[in-house]
């Protein structure tokens, strides 16, 4: 029963890695389309 839980547990800590690791890319991408349309100084106070 302890094993079982565990593996649960380990198995949904990889999928949230998963879902945080596309949502930084899609972060820093998003930041990056920012900064070029963007002066530097109003897009790193916005960060």
């Amino acid at each position: 029963m302890l094993t079982e839980s565990i593996k649960n547990i380990q198995r949904k800590k990889q999928k949230v890695k998963r879902k945080t690791t596309k949502s930084q890319i899609f972060f820093s991408g998003f930041i990056r389309r920012t900064k070029k349309e963007l002066p530097h100084d109003v897009s790193m106070q916005q960060l």
